[in-house]
C-alpha cells in the first residue's frame, strides 16, 4: 500500500481531486450522505493551504481511500 500526501499549498493535479470525489461519491451512496463536487474539496485545499492535507491511499496503483484533513493549532478535524 501506498499513501499520497498533498499540501493545500502543493500544485495538486486535477486528476487527484477527481480521484478524491470519486472515493467520496461511492461512500456518499453506500452510507447515504451528501457529496459535494471535486471543485469544493479543490477550493477548500487552495484556500487553506498549508492548514489541510489531502491524503490518498493506493493498493496496486487502485485508489482505496481518501481523507482530507484541516488543521487548527493543535486540533485537526478529517473530512
Amino acid at each position: 500500500m501506498t499513501i499520497r500526501e498533498y499540501s493545500g499549498a502543493d500544485l495538486i493535479p486535477g486528476q487527484v481531486f477527481e480521484t478524491f470525489s470519486d472515493l467520496m461519491l461511492i461512500t456518499g451512496e453506500r452510507d447515504q450522505f451528501y457529496v459535494r463536487g471535486s471543485q469544493y474539496f479543490e477550493n477548500l485545499l487552495r484556500s487553506l493551504k498549508d492548514d489541510a492535507r489531502l491524503f490518498i491511499a493506493y493498493y496496486q496503483k487502485q485508489a482505496i481511500a481518501a481523507s482530507i484533513e484541516v488543521f487548527c493549532g493543535r486540533k485537526a478535524w478529517y473530512l
